[in-house]
């Protein structure tokens, strides 16, 4: 697995922010996306996920942080036992870079895009850590069939989508904001005229909840 992408706080970093790609991508997607937040006292982390088959794609090795078997949303669609492991991974990383930097533990945002975005929510709803927010991207809630941890009970979490996603349906991500808003959790959710994107009115939307979340 390469090493993860590191962008430095332009003053003393006092926060963090770990984002994760989607299936076939890399870290170095989302990079760009830095100087749009606007927030100079936040260290950025974009990981790879390692390359291993992915069942769906014809068993191809690619990045992915799990196998995906079949695209029928349902039982054994995804290989939690994989995505609970790179749950652990990324979790790891934020304890090396939160030590290596002095940053408190209260000050850690997790993001995710599609496959990204269900390993945040793994982390999110089932994880040992408490985040000061979490952002769910084009994803879906993987590992539903059991019920949150009260871990992240406060935790404010953003969920974006967009109404012609192909990849992974509009309805899957608002499933996944739905459950959580009926665990009464502080979730929002948006959704846009686009596929499976991100869009600059939605980065814009996520900048003002990591200034809110992270001041």
């Amino acid at each position: 697995m390469r090493d993860p992408i590191h962008i430095p706080a332009r003053s003393t970093p006092t926060a963090l922010v770990v984002w994760l790609h989607g299936l076939g991508a890399s870290g170095d997607d989302f990079v760009p996306i830095v100087p749009m937040m606007q927030l100079p006292h936040v260290h950025w982390v974009f990981p790879h996920a390692p390359i291993q088959p992915v069942t769906i794609n014809g068993g191809m090795a690619m990045p992915s942080w799990y196998d995906i078997k079949h695209m029928t949303p349902g039982p054994g669609r995804e290989d939690t036992d994989q995505l609970r492991d790179s749950a652990k991974h990324i979790d790891a990383l934020i304890q090396r870079t939160l030590a290596r930097h002095n940053i408190p533990a209260s000050r850690v945002v997790i993001a995710g895009f599609s496959q990204g975005g269900a390993v945040a929510m793994e982390m999110l709803t089932h994880g040992p850590r408490t985040f000061a927010g979490g952002v769910i991207l084009s994803s879906y809630w993987a590992t539903s069939d059991s019920d949150p941890t009260d871990t992240n009970a406060s935790t404010p979490v953003f969920f974006g989508h967009g109404t012609h996603d192909p990849v992974v349906p509009h309805a899957r991500g608002r499933a996944a904001y739905e459950a959580l808003l009926a665990a009464e959790r502080p979730v929002t959710f948006s959704d846009w005229p686009m596929a499976h994107e991100v869009c600059v009115p939605e980065l814009q939307d996520i900048a003002k909840a990591l200034g809110t979340w992270l001041p």
